[in-house]
């Protein structure tokens, strides 16, 4: 899977963060990062949670295309 932030719509309420700790964080700045991109499966649910979380929708969970 891959996990990407749209920052236009993002509001940096940070509610994925607790959510999935290990893919997300909220830097000294307020601005979420992406920890990341590419979590092992094992992950899913949490980044999928948070995704849901989002108030501005601006998580997206794609299946990464990558070959191997």
């Amino acid at each position: 899977m891959r996990v990407s932030v749209d920052h236009e719509l993002c509001e940096y309420n940070a509610l994925c963060v607790p959510l999935a700790p290990t893919v997300f964080a909220l830097s000294d700045d307020d601005e979420l990062t992406v920890l990341d991109e590419n979590p092992d499966e094992s992950l899913r649910s949490q980044v999928t949670a948070a995704a849901a979380t989002c108030p501005r929708q601006a998580i997206s969970v794609t299946e990464d295309s990558t070959p191997g």
